[in-house]
């Protein structure tokens, strides 16, 4: 049977392919595999070697980078999308429209 710390490497790979692809249902099932895989008794009794440590290590953190930069990304075009689509024509209270404000956003243009 493969060395469990072997298999969370290969893990980490594969959630890293599913994060690059977008895959978010893949990226789901890494990461529950990756809860299951790290509640094993047998992780603990395991051996685990430097060089093996240090690539788990790098590619966790480079794994989270990616993870952080998306969630950047889409961030911001919530923002960006936020401000397209807001009205540029207010109400005051009595439902007259407030002047100078600009025009609706014109969405079949």
């Amino acid at each position: 049977m493969k060395n469990p710390w072997e298999k969370l490497l290969n893990l980490l790979e594969e959630e890293k392919q599913a994060i690059i692809a977008g895959d978010v249902e893949r990226l789901l099932e890494c990461v529950k595999e990756k809860e299951e895989l790290l509640k094993e008794p047998r992780l603990k009794t395991a051996p685990l070697n430097q060089d093996l440590r240090q690539r788990i290590v790098a590619l966790t953190k480079h794994n989270e980078m990616l993870l952080k930069a998306g969630l950047a990304f889409i961030e911001e075009a919530y923002r960006f999308f936020s401000r397209q689509v807001t009205p540029k024509v207010g109400y005051g209270r009595r439902g007259t429209l407030k002047s100078g404000r600009g025009d609706f956003l014109n969405l079949e243009a």
